[in-house]
């Protein structure tokens, strides 16, 4: 598989995935199998936020 136009550091990449595993970050190609649209490439980053409140209290906290 080949993640195209993948914005890794400031520079649109290409990052090529075989077994689960990254094999390579290339040059950015013109095509692939999934188009990042110049988006952030962050492998491993899962985005665990929630938003809570509760009656008696009249704000929301965030925990992260």
């Amino acid at each position: 598989m080949v993640i195209y136009n993948a914005l890794i550091g400031d520079e649109l990449k290409s990052v090529v995935i075989s077994n689960d595993k990254i094999v390579s970050v290339e040059s950015n190609r013109s095509n692939g199998d999934i188009d990042a649209g110049g988006k952030w490439l962050i492998p491993g980053l899962i985005d665990v936020h929630t938003y809570g409140s509760n009656k008696t209290e009249r704000f929301v906290w965030l925990v992260a």
